[in-house]
Order: C-alpha cells, then sequence, then structure tokens
C-alpha cells in the first residue's frame, strides 16, 4: 500500500510516497527530489541512472527497486532513499579504487614522489616509454629527436 507523504532527509523536507515493505514503511522519492539528494543539477541525469538499473534491489542489495505510479494520463517514478544512499556509498568506494595516468620528465621525479608522499597519495610508477622503443609511428614529425624517458605511474586519490 502506498500512501503520500513528507519525507526529511538531512534536514530538507520532500513530498513522496511511503510504502509497506514487509511490515516497515519505506520512503521513496520523486526523480526530481531524488537529483537534489544526489547533488546533481539535472534531473535528467538521475532518470538516466534509474533507467540503467542504478537504484535497483539487485544492484544495491536491498529487497526492494523503484516504483512506477500512475497519475493520470502519465506515469510517474518513485526511487526508495536508500536506494540512492547506497548509490552515493558504491560511488564513494568507486572513486576511491579510480586510477589515474601522469606522465611527466624524468627531472620532476622527485618533486612529484615528494608531493604524493605529503598527500598520502598510494602511487605505483611504471616506466612508459624509451627512446628507440616502438614502430615509431607514434610520433608526428615534430618530435624533438632527443626525448626525455618519461614515466608513467597510477595514483589513488584518498
Amino acid at each position: 500500500m502506498t500512501k503520500k507523504a513528507s519525507i526529511k532527509v538531512e534536514g530538507k523536507k520532500y513530498v513522496g510516497i511511503v510504502v509497506e515493505v514487509e511490515g516497515e514503511n519505506i520512503p521513496f522519492t520523486s526523480i526530481k527530489d531524488s537529483t537534489s539528494i544526489l547533488g546533481y543539477k539535472h534531473p535528467q541525469y538521475t532518470r538516466r541512472l534509474l533507467l540503467e538499473g542504478k537504484f535497483d534491489g539487485e544492484t544495491t542489495s536491498l529487497p526492494f527497486s523503484p516504483i512506477k505510479e500512475k497519475e493520470g494520463k502519465f506515469s510517474k517514478w518513485f526511487i526508495p532513499v536508500a536506494a540512492l544512499y547506497s548509490y552515493l556509498n558504491s560511488r564513494v568506494e568507486r572513486d576511491n579504487r579510480r586510477r589515474f595516468i601522469i606522465r611527466f620528465p624524468m627531472a620532476d621525479l622527485e618533486k612529484i614522489e615528494k608531493a604524493l608522499k605529503a598527500s598520502k597519495v598510494e602511487y605505483t610508477l611504471e616506466l612508459a616509454y624509451k627512446k628507440g622503443q616502438g614502430n615509431g609511428k607514434a610520433h608526428s614529425k615534430a618530435t624533438p629527436e632527443k626525448e626525455e624517458v618519461l614515466e608513467e605511474f597510477t595514483f589513488n586519490p584518498s
């Protein structure tokens, strides 16, 4: 059974619905309000996440999924607030696993390592390019003959 309700999330009030699932009242919000909770600017992005299944019970490991309610001639989607927070948590975890590649001259290696250690960033260094390796097709004729060996590394921002 669904009923309209005022839902308070982090001090802000939203109009949504409450659905009884297995004897528990679960708050759901509209796409517009979900966009605000997620901190996005446009509801199209939240709608795209919804249609990609990012808020589904299987994805969020919750026992419920978004609901499509009929309102006159139109339908309106409602997303469980718990699924929004599950998505936000997975986004933070994913950001922490993200890898970045930075190419820089070997002369700057010590400065960059010092900066990374000061900011407590985990990183791995990989040798990216040495002169004379490869088929040479990737560089234009404007490439200088004396190229420095560049170091490639990845790091995870904390």
